[in-house]
């Protein structure tokens, strides 16, 4: 009798999980560019961290994860003060954008090599420098 009342629960929150999903995925963000705002972050290859990966933040909010030699592009669907942040066991580094929707954002995150460990650093790039080189890392992936 205890075993079934478990089943139960376990197909009620499968199945309100499975309405969540398919909610999520029916939802659709807006086709036209000029509605959000691109944030690309991308890390160039570096052989001393090569094996070490960043945790990606969005104001807080992991996004992603940085490996040696990729990109990540971030949408943001609304105009505000965003954080992008990455984070080591020693520092943490972080760029403040004033998100205008329509614009393209390029930051790159290099790899700082410290005592012990490898810090990142993240520098906000001009447009024409950090396209080509964010094409460059996703055209070798």
């Amino acid at each position: 009798m205890k075993t079934n009342k478990w089943i139960t629960l376990t197909l009620a929150f499968a199945l309100a999980c499975i309405a969540l999903t398919v909610r999520a995925q029916t939802t659709e963000p807006p086709i036209d560019s000029a509605q959000y705002a691109r944030i690309y972050v991308y890390r160039p290859f570096f052989v001393f961290s090569s094996l070490i990966g960043f945790g990606l933040r969005k104001d807080g909010v992991k996004v992603a994860k940085l490996r040696n030699n990729s990109g990540r592009e971030i949408k943001v669907y609304r105009p505000d003060i965003i954080a992008i942040s990455t984070k080591s066991i020693e520092r943490q580094s972080s760029v403040q954008l004033n998100v205008e929707l329509g614009k393209k954002y390029f930051i790159r995150c290099k790899p700082r090599l410290s005592y012990l460990t490898v810090n990142p650093k993240l520098q906000l790039v001009d447009a024409e420098s950090g396209e080509r080189e964010y094409k460059d890392i996703v055209k070798e992936n």
